[in-house]
Parts: C-alpha cells; sequence; structure tokens
C-alpha cells in the first residue's frame, strides 16, 4: 500500500513518500519518510561535502526553521590593513543534516598555490557564501573583529557583506553579567563546560611562532594547530552561545546586547 501524504519536517511542504517493493530497506528514521524530494537532495548534498558532527549540542532557545551559524576566524594580523585570513571554522545549526562543520584553510585555495600568499579573496568568497545561509550568526566578540574583519574583506575586494543577525555573548556578559572578565575562555570556564564525553571544553592556547609558521613557511603541523585551535573555538563558542541566548532581548545587527 502506498504512503499517505504527509508534511516535510523541514520546509513543512505536503509530500508523499516514495514506494519501495521492499520497505525493510526504510528505518522509521529515514529521511525519504521525512524529508521531501528537495530537502533529501539538500541532504545528500550537505553529506557530500560536510562534516557532520553530531555530538555537538543543537542551540536552544532559537529553533529552526532559522540558520544559526556559530564561526571564529585565526588571522595574521589584528587589523586587514596589512593581515590575512588564515583559517574560517563554522558550526551550521538548522538544516536538514543537522549540525554540519565546515573550516576552510587559505592555503587550500588557488591564490595561495600560485604563491600570492596575501590573496585572500577566494576564502572570503567561500565565507560569504557561508554566511549567506544563515539568519544569525554567533560571533565572540564579533562586532570588535570577526565582522568588522569580514567587512573589510567585503570592502577590499567589492564584494556583498551579507546581512545576518549577530549575537555576541562577548557584548552580552559586558552588559548582563558579572563574572570578571568576558573573553571566551573566562565564560566556558565560568560555565563549567563538558565535551560529550564528560571532559572539560578548555581554550587551546598556541604561540605565537604558530601563526608565522603557517603563513611564512606553510609548515604542516603549524596548519594543523591553527586549524585545531579555530575549531576548538567554535565549540567553546558553541556552549557559551547556547547558554546566553536566555539573556538575548532583541536580535539585532550589532551583537544582541540589549
Amino acid at each position: 500500500m502506498p504512503y499517505k501524504a504527509r508534511y516535510c519536517e523541514v520546509c513543512q511542504a505536503s509530500f508523499t513518500p516514495p514506494s519501495f517493493k521492499n520497505k525493510s530497506i526504510l528505518s522509521t528514521g529515514d529521511n525519504h519518510l521525512r524529508l521531501c524530494a528537495p530537502c533529501r537532495r539538500e541532504v545528500k548534498a550537505v553529506l557530500s561535502s560536510e562534516t557532520l558532527v553530531s555530538e555537538t549540542p543543537v542551540l536552544h532557545s532559537l529553533a529552526a526553521p532559522l540558520t544559526q551559524i556559530v564561526m571564529d576566524l585565526e588571522t595574521w594580523g589584528l587589523d586587514r590593513g596589512w593581515g590575512v585570513t588564515l583559517v574560517g571554522s563554522f558550526l551550521i545549526h538548522g538544516g536538514p543534516a543537522g549540525v554540519v562543520k565546515k573550516t576552510l584553510s587559505l592555503r587550500d585555495y588557488a591564490p595561495w598555490q600560485a604563491g600570492k600568499r596575501s590573496d585572500d579573496k577566494d576564502l572570503a568568497y567561500e565565507v560569504f557564501d557561508i554566511l549567506k545561509t544563515g539568519q544569525i550568526v554567533y560571533a565572540h566578540n564579533g562586532e570588535f573583529f570577526d565582522i568588522r574583519w569580514l567587512r573589510s574583506l567585503a570592502l577590499k575586494y567589492g564584494l556583498e557583506m551579507p546581512r545576518v543577525k549577530l549575537i555576541d555573548p562577548a557584548q552580552i556578559s559586558r552588559r548582563k553579567y558579572l563574572i570578571g572578565r568576558n573573553s571566551l575562555e573566562a565564560l566556558a570556564d565560568f560555565l563549567g563546560l563538558k565535551a560529550p564525553d564528560g571532559t572539560p571544553l578548555v581554550k587551546m592556547h598556541i604561540e605565537p611562532e604558530i601563526w608565522k609558521g603557517a603563513l611564512l613557511d606553510n609548515d604542516d603541523d603549524c596548519w594543523f594547530k591553527l586549524k585545531q585551535r579555530c575549531e576548538s573555538d567554535v565549540l567553546l563558542l558553541n556552549g557559551v552561545a547556547s547558554a546566553v541566548t536566555g539573556d538575548v532581548g532583541m536580535i539585532d545587527y550589532t551583537g544582541s546586547s540589549r
């Protein structure tokens, strides 16, 4: 007997699941029963190109269908006038595939491989493509660094900076809490964040030579540590963001600390 029409769990469109002669190949969690064909194709595309992070808790308080992106950048320098973007890491919540992790490294792009190590335009394109998929972005100290850095990239290369609403736990902490310091590390320590296996989530510290070794020497170990640090900061921020969303007032473009 064919399946009855139902609503897609992602887009809420009405659809009829495909019929299979051998229904034992479908489990109750199979996405043919839960998602319409376009959403299934999106899941398949994501699975082929991204990393699913099933152990990462979904941000509470702001549920799907909003797509929420937790992000962090590793840069050479603190201003884009003479610095360059090295690594960007993202946790993308709210899509049909669940939580997706994506990490970008400057040396994976053609300009770097052609010897143009200061050219981060291709990386910027992909960062903006990721941000365009989200409605809300979480960045610690984002309005004063990450977002301004990205705006500077957009200005330099004549690109369109996606207009996304920002939640900045650093600003929220400064305005609403009294815990001594407002750094990502301080907030994570205060909250006692733990990994799924119960071990504490702690800030990964690396020496300045790592940035220098990555940019100037193209050292594999330095690049590996930079990516590790960026991904580690995103996991910390994910936990911190989950905790502070209850104290967000109006979600705006400058940090949502009101």
